[in-house]
């Protein structure tokens, strides 16, 4: 693996920072996290797509491939929990 790859921690801090700064990137985070881990996979891997074509840094694209694993996902629905949620 030659490929660069930035720490766990970082990309985790790195999405919780945009979603703290744009409401729209939170609510799409939260939708993403209210799904099943088909539905997820399939709206991130679009979602990546059409910011890769829109140009969007890197940084950001990385961040969002993040809620591809299942622990960050679990951690990061801790912070953000779905408003239909029982939690």
């Amino acid at each position: 693996m030659n490929e660069k790859s930035i720490p766990a921690d970082e990309v985790f801090v790195n999405l919780i920072r945009v979603a703290g700064e744009d409401e729209k990137i939170g609510n799409f985070i939260r939708a993403v996290l209210a799904m099943d881990a088909f539905g997820r996979m399939s709206l991130i891997n679009s979602f990546i797509q059409e910011m890769a074509l829109k140009g969007a840094p890197p940084e950001f694209i990385k961040a969002i491939a993040a809620l591809r694993d299942p622990l960050l996902v679990e951690k990061i629905r801790e912070l953000f929990p779905h408003p239909d949620s029982t939690v």
